[in-house]
């Protein structure tokens, strides 16, 4: 009994799941109709109708492409190819690329003249007409990729929204992988605050990204003009490794410079010139002398209790020692204030090539906001006096 009970169940869900499979996997329900299938997602169409993939070098996977291995700085491109089967228009209706790193760059119909369509907004990107082509060219950006998921395949899934009753969905797939063939030292050359009569430099080195590996450095392909760019190869223990040294003569324009530096680099196999390294250059260029910090202030003190606050005088070009020395303090906050300066780096009690400042806030200051400004000189003529404006409240 139970057996035969079981029977009839399996029997009433063949029922009730049943309507024969059509030619490419089309089910047929009551009506007539026809639901779309993976075979139309992925650009097969559907009894010789829907938009359908024509550009694909393997027909059984019309909708996959695989990018070959991508270095970093590299970027990419593929172009699908959709004829339109339907008897009537199709209308792309969105684009929707699973990752930053992968986006449309083009979407245009086949001949000539083509009709250009947009990649995104409200309404029909495109219409294709019965039996026309277009082209959808997607880009791939191995800068777009973070570190975490470089030197491993990457598939991204690229979703076709359409009109089409038998296609409604597209959905397109790029597979690549971008390779990190090297190691830096840092992420970027950043030179830091040079002085305008004393230029400046620093490095960063540079390692194969795996122990044994055949990729290559091979030169400096593009720098900022305002800098000067060295790379030496250097051979120990049987692995290369590669020390990048930017340099930036004087006389500079004070303010900040800004540039990439770009490498050309083998592939992983040691191949080839056409890998890419790319490294962000930046500099600020500053006075020769500066006083630091720039915005000084006490913020909030407790009225009755004395505060500390520490400025930084500085030569910023190499061997210069000064000579300074308070000049005072000035403003209406200057009677219940207290300067000291004391040499703090390289040089003697006379001349140093820093200067430490330390202004105290006595606790005679009345509530009230502090007004006051911290006066230096040198014996630097460029630079023989020095103030700043020192700001705060007292409660």
């Amino acid at each position: 009994m139970r057996d035969s009970r079981a029977a009839g169940l399996l029997m009433a869900a063949a029922l009730l799941l049943g309507g024969g499979c059509g030619e490419g996997g089309s089910a047929e329900p009551a009506g007539g109709g026809r639901v779309p299938t993976t075979a139309a997602a992925h650009g097969r169409g559907v009894l010789g109708r829907g938009l359908v993939i024509t550009s694909a070098a393997d027909p059984s996977r019309p909708y996959f492409h695989r990018v070959g291995p991508m270095s970093t700085g590299v970027r990419a491109a593929h172009t699908f190819t959709l004829r339109n089967d339907d008897p009537e228009p199709v209308a792309i209706l969105a684009l929707q690329p699973a990752c930053a790193c992968v986006r449309p760059v083009s979407l245009e119909t086949v001949g000539e003249p083509p009709r250009r369509g947009r990649l995104s907004g409200p309404g029909d990107l495109l219409v294709i007409q019965p039996g026309e082509e277009a082209a959808l060219t997607l880009r791939i950006d191995s800068d777009l990729v973070g570190e975490e998921e470089h030197n491993r395949d990457k598939l991204v899934v690229v979703r076709l929204r359409t009109s089409s009753v038998e296609t409604p969905f597209l959905m397109l797939e790029v597979s690549f992988r971008v390779e990190r063939l090297f190691t830096l030292g840092r992420a970027e050359l950043d030179l830091g605050r040079i002085p305008a009569n004393g230029g400046g430099g620093s490095e960063v080195q540079i390692l194969t990204g795996l122990p044994g590996s055949l990729a290559r450095v091979l030169r400096v392909e593009q720098a900022p003009s305002w800098a000067r760019l060295d790379l030496q190869e250097i051979q120990t223990g049987g692995e290369p490794h590669w020390m990048l040294v930017a340099e930036v003569d004087p006389p500079l324009d004070l303010g900040p410079r800004s540039g990439e530096v770009v490498l050309a680099t083998t592939n992983g196999e040691g191949w080839g010139e056409d890998g890419r390294l790319v490294l962000p250059l930046r500099a600020q260029v500053v006075e020769d002398v500066v006083l630091d910090p720039r915005s000084a202030t006490f913020s909030e003190v407790r009225q009755g209790q004395p505060a500390e606050l520490e400025l930084s005088l500085r030569s910023l070009l190499p061997g210069q020692l000064l000579r300074a020395e308070a000049a005072g303090l000035e403003g209406p906050s200057a009677p219940h204030a207290r300067l000291d300066l004391q040499p703090a780096g390289p040089g003697s009690p006379e001349a140093s090539s820093w200067w430490r400042a330390t202004l105290t806030l006595l606790g005679t200051h009345p509530a009230g906001p502090v007004d006051l400004t911290v006066r230096l000189t040198t014996d630097d003529p460029g630079y023989s006096a020095l103030e700043r404006r020192v700001t705060g409240f007292v409660r």
